[in-house]
């Protein structure tokens, strides 16, 4: 009985069920580079485009965050994931850069719930 009871709770385990369905296919990340502008007070968005953004309120006036722990939890506040954190010394000093990703489905509105003005 032991080994019946034994044997049935080790194909329990083993086997597994999933179901699929053709939305799976349609799941991408989006990536993105948050930098903090020291010079402009300003955060830079870039989504590897040809445009950088700055972020702004409903007011179009820049948002400016008390630290970095605030501006992490504005980006997960509406989904994004924080990834890495490096610096960029192309500017005098150095220019924090948060890489952050999304994961959605093709047509998202990715920037869902953050306002931006192009930078040029």
């Amino acid at each position: 009985m032991r080994k019946i009871f034994l044997l049935l709770m080790m194909m329990c385990f083993c086997t597994g069920a999933r179901a699929q369905n053709d939305s799976e296919n349609d799941i991408v990340i989006q990536y993105c580079l948050v930098m903090y502008n020291v010079r402009d007070e300003a955060i830079l968005l870039d989504m590897h485009s040809d445009k950088r953004y700055f972020i702004v309120d409903e007011n179009g006036k820049n948002i400016v965050f008390n630290s970095s722990i605030d501006l992490l939890n504005y980006f997960g506040e509406r989904g994004w994931e924080y990834i890495e954190l490096f610096s960029d010394r192309k500017m005098q000093g150095t220019m924090p850069c948060y890489l952050l990703r999304k994961k959605g489905r093709k047509g998202d509105d990715w920037m869902d719930g953050i306002k931006t003005k192009s930078l040029y």
